[in-house]
């Protein structure tokens, strides 16, 4: 598809007519792993920034706001101050911007049982630089926690995970057997039953308010995923 010219052009214009048709302002565009490929699709990139650019274009020559959702270009290894990857040039990032209102980065904290780091300084101030401090750079703070299985988590190098909302955490907290904590290392809520083999990790103001510190630093806007995930004086931030 991504060879195709004809169907590139005609992908924006089909989401340009339904948001138009739909009323709405614009859309938010997620291309998931479009700009971590592995080397065995280094031939698809410039097709892919091709497809996604002109969607972009198309979107906004309608006046609608058009919005691209993305991985952060410098990689996760970036926290550990070591091998510093790009995921993208400036060359790419320069083009997206071009064909975008906004672009939302992908910051939000990790799953991933010894990735904890996504929410130091780091991390941040490499992409903020690589953007330089851009006001149309979002970055991405989320709302929602991270599920695992009790034992996996207690037992496992880097347990499965899943995304949990606030009424699923609440749910369990009402448990009779669920223990609360609040690890002072990351600054979340930790919540786990036995009984329910289930162990949670959900963000706090704490944390949350470090976070937004950081963003303000760098005077640049910031992208909630998802507003309604999260519980409700998490807005108090705001």
């Amino acid at each position: 598809m991504l060879l195709n010219e004809w169907i590139m052009r005609n992908v924006g214009q089909t989401l340009a007519d339904f948001v138009h048709g739909a009323g709405l302002d614009g859309l938010v565009l997620e291309v998931n792993d479009a700009f971590s490929l592995g080397s065995d699709y280094t031939d698809l990139r410039p097709y892919t920034f091709e497809m996604v650019n002109q969607i972009g274009q198309t979107v906004r020559k309608y006046k609608l706001l058009a919005i691209l959702s993305i991985a952060p270009a410098i990689g996760l290894k970036a926290d550990m101050r070591e091998n510093v990857s790009k995921l993208y040039g400036r060359k790419e990032a320069d083009g997206l911007l071009a064909s975008f209102d906004y672009l939302q980065l992908w910051t939000y904290s990790s799953g991933e049982k010894n990735r904890r780091y996504l929410n130091s300084d780091y991390f941040f101030e490499q992409n903020a630089e690589f953007f330089k401090n851009s006001s149309q750079v979002m970055f991405g703070l989320n709302f929602y926690g991270f599920e695992y299985n009790l034992n996996d988590f207690q037992t496992k190098e880097e347990p499965p995970f899943k995304v949990t909302t606030r009424d699923r955490y609440l749910s369990l907290l009402k448990e009779n057997d669920s223990v609360f904590t609040f690890n002072y290392n990351t600054m979340e809520h930790e919540l786990y039953s036995e009984r329910n083999n289930t162990f949670i990790r959900y963000p706090s103001l704490t944390s949350l308010e470090y976070r937004l510190r950081l963003i303000r630093e760098k005077k640049m806007p910031v992208a909630i995923w998802d507003y309604g995930q999260g519980l409700d004086y998490f807005t108090n931030l705001l």
